[in-house]
């Protein structure tokens, strides 16, 4: 009958979906320095590693992770399969923060801004560029630094105009400013990408958007100029090819920070005290555009 047909189906699919769930592997995933659960993943053992790795940075919020085996500590890439990499069920994996990741993630991202700022438009710089930008970047300030030494800066530029890249020729305003980095970690490297290709800040100014505090005499700059910069900044974090934002930056965010920008910290400001920070972030999780502080955060 019609009905034991559709019976028969129905039990057919209910196998079928138990089947499928004998056969997935249940990994538990710790954190590597805390110890604590991040995630408790199923996945078919013909599943890529890549999959387990998206799977526990969607559940932990924490991103970008490597993982490795816990006990032998052996790292997984993400084009190996799951069960060729000696992961069976209930076996535990852990996860640590990928910084490599992390800084390829954030150069990619500042090239793009850098170029727009350049070109004053949607062009970028040309695949050869970026490229040598990347390689150089890991050469003298390291893979995993999101910072580079002004003595590492001066090989930088010294490779790049090797390279046949002339304008990173220093000049004499070019190494006084990194002579104010001589006893810090160095120059962040969004503001050294942008100090590469943008002119319209000058020494106090960029010293400033480096170190959060305006120097003596400091020229005000123009409040155009710093609320498209503000723009730009945020549109970086929309571009890092990993999910870094806690919320969707859409136009109504970007357009909702610039004002509060103005408002806490003054629309010519290059930098904001951590009292009017506070005040900001307040405001903007009271608007249901962000989140409240958490603990470390506050401090």
């Amino acid at each position: 009958s019609i009905g034991g047909k559709a019976m028969a189906a129905a039990s057919g699919d209910e196998c079928i979906r138990e089947d499928a769930q004998l056969n997935h592997l249940v990994i538990l995933v710790h954190g590597a320095l805390s110890g604590e659960q991040l995630a408790q993943v199923q996945l078919e053992p013909s599943s890529a590693v890549q999959q387990l790795r998206e799977a526990v940075e969607l559940e932990s919020g924490q991103q970008p992770l490597s993982l490795v085996r816990a006990d032998d500590g052996v790292l997984l890439h993400d084009g190996q399969i799951i069960s060729e990499c000696g992961i069976s069920d209930g076996r535990h994996v852990l996860a640590l923060h990928d910084r490599v990741r992390q800084v390829r993630g954030w150069l990619a991202a500042s090239l793009q801004l850098a170029a727009k700022r350049r070109f004053v438009g949607a062009r970028q710089f040309a695949s050869k560029y970026r490229t040598l930008f990347v390689d150089l970047w890991v050469k003298h300030a390291g893979a995993t630094s999101m910072h580079i030494a002004p003595e590492a800066v001066k090989l930088f530029a010294r490779d790049m105009v090797e390279q046949g890249w002339r304008d990173w020729q220093l000049n004499a305003n070019d190494l006084t400013l990194l002579e104010r980095f001589a006893e810090t970690r160095g120059m962040p490297l969004l503001a050294f990408l942008l100090w590469g290709e943008d002119e319209q800040f000058n020494i106090d100014q960029w010293e400033c958007l480096s170190f959060g505090k305006p120097p003596n005499a400091m020229p005000i700059p123009d409040d155009k100029g710093v609320t498209e910069l503000l723009r730009d900044a945020l549109s970086v974090i929309g571009r890092v090819e990993y999910n870094v934002g806690r919320h969707e930056l859409t136009d109504a965010y970007v357009a909702a920070y610039a004002n509060l920008w103005n408002k806490h910290a003054g629309a010519q400001s290059l930098h904001i005290m951590p009292s009017c920070a506070r005040a900001l972030v307040n405001e903007m999780a009271a608007a249901g555009l962000s989140e409240t502080l958490h603990d470390d955060q506050e401090a």
